[in-house]
């Protein structure tokens, strides 16, 4: 029997289902359309097309159909089209409705166990190209731009994890980049929230799944204690430092910042405490009794590991003259042969970088290195937000690649004259974070690391080295206080101490 829609608000007037897909090409025109309009308007909304199978249902609920006007010239161009979601083609193989009450998987019809309830029916959004039909629980819908033919589900080729993706997407008017969120992430009913960045191209550059807080309440927490909020720094920032429930104000990030929460911090209306992680200008130290080949291999590592995209990263490797051809030569060598290009490939070394500005930042940083007459031992040109990496050879110490953390796959090879030379250079930097040294002597390793201003000095190591136990923090401009074990609880705890007397004191008056 086939069901028929009631004759509810739902179903009728405005709400009527079209149940139809149409094309006209010249759409009558009343009056005269401004010769400036020109280019397409896409909308998206609900209509259910068979009767509910409940007898009743939420306007909401209906299969996603999007609308096209292309404006010409002063003529318009119409089409109409439903999306073929996995429900959609579901339901008209079967001829009827499958799906029950809105969000509700135990009134649906078993056929349906195993298929996605995603309407495709909220907005319809234009990015990079890509024309998209989204609903708040599941993937984006991409969809032909022209003919509105379904394309099929878009997970960024395979980059994105979460199960669903917002259906009220946010440009950022700066860099163009689509700030997607994912509420219940892993599925209908699961508490999980992602956040992702798209580029302006299309790419899929970051995506953080935000379980912290779930995971402290599922320990036993009471429910906001722990509290996670996102957006930008330059919006909530301050508003976090100033309000004063907080007394200790924890922050990792840039050194401008840093400085920026301090001053709040302790120059506001509420003094509070600070823990600030922030940048790095990691020297990578190498002297002349070291094994060189040891040696180059670390430079490589802990400079290229994660593009060098971080505070650890070996952002100077400063050789004693001795050993300085030698070292070049085993560096460049193992550079040539890291991979470049896909991340999800499992031998990628050197992927996309995190964003466009940091492309930018690095090209203008590259710009000024070729300007000034460095010699560039290894190179390459970007391919999107993937950027070889460069080597750069025997860099003046008072270079901007010398005397700024550099936030991507460039590395700056420093001479030493000598041991005391190359002490010198390593603690000619505004930051103190982490350090290495290379050296067969123990001894001499261990005293050469105690007169590095820093907060962590690694001998024959890389400078990315971080244990749970060990005390984590920086000196100078690198940060104050320290993390990890014992002493995060030192940092973020407070003592007060308190009395007792059974008994009144012997007061002198």
């Amino acid at each position: 029997m086939t069901l028929q829609f009631p004759a509810l608000p739902n179903f009728t007037g405005y709400n009527a289902p079209m149940r139809t897909d149409c094309e006209i090409l010249d759409l009558e025109v009343t009056g005269e359309i401004p010769a400036e309009i020109e280019g397409t308007w896409y909308r998206c909304g609900p209509d259910p097309r068979f009767a509910p199978k409940l007898g009743d249902d939420i306007y909401v609920n209906g299969d996603g159909v999007v609308s096209m006007f292309r404006f010409h010239r002063g003529r318009v161009e119409f089409r109409m089209r439903h999306v073929r979601t996995e429900r959609f083609l579901a339901e008209r193989e079967a001829g009827r409705a499958l799906f029950g009450a809105y969000r509700n998987p135990f009134t649906d019809d078993p056929l349906v166990a195993t298929v996605s309830g995603n309407t495709a029916n909220t907005t319809a959004f234009f990015h990079a190209g890509r024309l998209f039909a989204l609903k708040e629980d599941g993937l984006p819908y991409e969809l032909d731009p022209d003919t509105l033919e379904t394309r099929g589900t878009w997970d960024f080729k395979g980059r994105l994890t979460s199960k669903t993706v917002t259906a009220h997407p946010k440009i950022d008017p700066a860099t163009g980049e689509w700030l997607l969120f994912g509420y219940e992430a892993g599925g209908l009913g699961s508490r999980d929230m992602v956040f992702g960045v798209v580029d302006k191209h299309g790419n899929l550059i970051r995506e953080d799944w935000l379980l912290i807080a779930h995971m402290f309440e599922e320990a036993g927490f009471p429910a906001g204690v722990i509290n996670v909020l996102v957006g930008a720094g330059s919006e909530i920032g301050d508003a976090f430092v100033e309000h004063p429930v907080p007394s200790l104000v924890s922050f990792t990030g840039s050194t401008e910042v840093g400085r920026n929460v301090g001053r709040i911090a302790t120059g506001g209306a509420h003094l509070k405490r600070v823990a600030l992680e922030l940048g790095g200008n990691c020297p990578l130290v190498v002297l002349k009794d070291a094994d060189v080949e040891l040696a180059a291999h670390a430079a490589v590592v802990g400079r290229f590991l994660h593009q060098g995209q971080i505070c650890m990263s070996a952002n100077r490797v400063i050789v004693e003259r001795s050993l300085y051809a030698d070292f070049a030569a085993l560096v460049v060598e193992r550079v040539r042969k890291l991979k470049v290009g896909d991340p999800m490939a499992a031998d990628t070394v050197i992927g996309p970088l995190t964003n466009q500005a940091q492309m930018q930042s690095l090209q203008a940083k590259l710009a000024n290195a070729r300007n000034s007459g460095l010699e560039e031992l290894h190179g390459g040109e970007p391919n999107g937000l993937v950027l070889p990496p460069h080597v750069f050879g025997k860099v003046p110490a008072n270079h901007e690649l010398a005397l700024e953390e550099t936030f991507g796959p460039v590395l700056p090879l420093l001479v030493a004259d000598n041991e005391a030379h190359a002490l010198d250079l390593a603690n000619a930097s505004e930051y103190g974070l982490s350090s290495a040294v290379f050296t067969r002597d123990m001894q001499r390793g261990i005293e050469f690391s105690r007169g590095i201003v820093a907060g962590m000095t690694h001998i024959n190591d890389i400078t990315v080295d971080d244990q749970p136990n060990a005390p984590f923090g920086g000196e100078k401009n690198s940060g104050l206080g320290r993390f990890n074990g014992h002493y995060a609880i030192d940092e973020f705890t407070r003592a007060h101490w308190i009395t007792w007397r059974q008994n009144g004191a012997n007061y002198p008056f």
